[in-house]
């Protein structure tokens, strides 16, 4: 799932989430983040980070999670969109988000995917 911000990244697909808050697991951020962002339930299913990212003082880590529900965009997004592992491939995206693309990639040719599935 990627998001097109009006503003911030304009011309790049990011993941949707945002910053941990202060006594939140980093779980509870991104679903609350979703829920804020998209308007969707979600639950994670990794307990662990499958991929990470940084640019400079950006530190990006993606979690699996299952969503329910259809994703809306909001007012200062351009567009929302679930992308297949080809598309993915091919994204522009911002630097922080490179290194987790490229991991992601990876683990989907692995046998069993590592748990990923691509639209």
């Amino acid at each position: 799932l990627m998001v097109e911000r009006l503003k911030r990244s304009r011309g790049y697909f990011e993941f949707p989430g945002g910053k941990v808050e202060e006594g939140e697991t980093e779980a509870a951020a991104l679903a609350r983040e979703l829920k804020e962002e998209l308007q969707v339930e979600s639950t994670v299913t990794s307990n662990q980070p499958v991929a990470v990212g940084e640019d400079g003082p950006v530190r990006l880590k993606c979690y699996l999670a299952e969503i329910n529900g259809e994703p809306m965009a909001p007012s200062d997004t351009l567009s929302v969109k679930w992308v297949g592992q080809d598309e993915l491939r091919t994204l522009a995206v911002p630097p922080a988000d490179q290194a987790v693309v490229r991991t992601l990639l990876k683990l989907g040719e692995e046998p069993g995917g590592a748990g990923l599935s691509f639209a």
